[in-house]
């Protein structure tokens, strides 16, 4: 079994490329933007897949691997409107273009977003797959069209296209650019300064939190089915309240951190409220969430606070 991953050095990457591993997988082959890349046990190609120009390199490689799996990855969360396209649109049509161009069996899994139904997820009530989709800003339009452009594209070339719409993620490894990798962050900032005190924006919102281990195990559960042009939701199911989590995140430290609602950090959520339902994946292909909430947030703070101490 060859499995070929883009975004591997990334936050899910590192988990999946884990993953993979203990499920007996030692074939792994990654695609990154970043140049010498080094993932013991995976062989990386550094490759901007937003460049239309690397359409005949990713080809290349992807006949020199002859993958059985590919699972995409790779994106970007903006902030212009311009970068979102070329990341997340663009990189997945030229992957699949490599793809037709090759002729390749693979099955290919595509990471897709919740931040794809927008206000469409404003009933209040579990979103499943089949809920309209009315993105409400540049990152969830542009990962919608990328949804949309993979399926069609899969079923005009007998592609087999998968998309696993990802909630909020959470774990080892999870960036500052999410709101629990910054609350982490600055946490440990405030100790090592003495403040003990943090600066936090809008609390009002619920999210569902699902953790990178959950995800990893629902990418290599989808390449294993026999599912094809289907979109899946990865998620817990809980809706959470941010200043639940962010209290609960606080509790772990040593010492008593406060936090100050910043008012210029404060904007409004797009939505204020969105859980999905992850019926559709279980009955398809066995998904569970398994990984306490608590258990992948303990993880992080561990990983936050021993990088301080180096």
């Amino acid at each position: 079994m060859k499995v070929l991953v883009t975004g591997s050095g990334g936050f899910i990457g590192g988990a999946l490329v884990g993953r993979l591993r203990e499920s007996g997988i030692e074939q792994i082959y990654g695609v990154s933007r970043k140049p010498g890349l080094d993932v013991p046990g995976v062989e990386h190609w550094s490759i901007d897949l937003a460049d239309e120009r690397c359409v005949p390199a990713l080809c290349n490689f992807v006949e020199k691997v002859d993958p059985d799996w590919i699972i995409h990855l790779a994106g970007s969360r903006g902030p212009k409107a311009a970068s979102l396209w070329g990341a997340n649109v663009s990189a997945a049509a030229h992957l699949l273009e490599a793809v037709r161009k090759c002729q390749s069996g693979a099955r290919v899994a595509i990471s897709g977003s919740a931040a794809e139904y927008g206000a469409g997820a404003e009933s209040g009530e579990a979103i499943g797959e089949a809920n309209a989709c009315r993105p409400s800003n540049e990152y969830g339009i542009s990962k919608y069209c990328q949804t949309l452009y993979a399926l069609d594209f899969g079923r005009r070339h007998g592609i087999s296209v998968n998309v696993l719409r990802l909630f909020n993620v959470v774990g080892k490894g999870m960036p500052d650019t999410l709101f629990c990798g910054a609350v982490l962050k600055r946490a440990v900032r405030s100790l090592r300064d003495g403040s003990k005190i943090i600066e936090v924006g809008n609390l009002h919102s619920k999210r569902d939190y699902v953790t990178v281990t959950d995800v990893a195990e629902a990418f290599v559960g989808v390449c294993r089915s026999h599912c094809e042009g289907e979109i899946f939701n990865i998620c817990s199911g809980v809706p959470v309240a941010s200043d639940t989590l962010l209290q609960t995140m606080l509790s772990m430290f040593p010492e008593t951190i406060r936090f100050h609602v910043n008012a210029g950090l404060a904007t409004r959520p797009e939505v204020s409220s969105i859980h999905g339902s992850w019926t559709k994946a279980s009955d398809m292909f066995g998904f569970r969430p398994c990984t306490l909430l608590s258990d992948a947030l303990h993880d992080a703070y561990l990983e936050a606070m021993a990088e301080e101490t180096v």
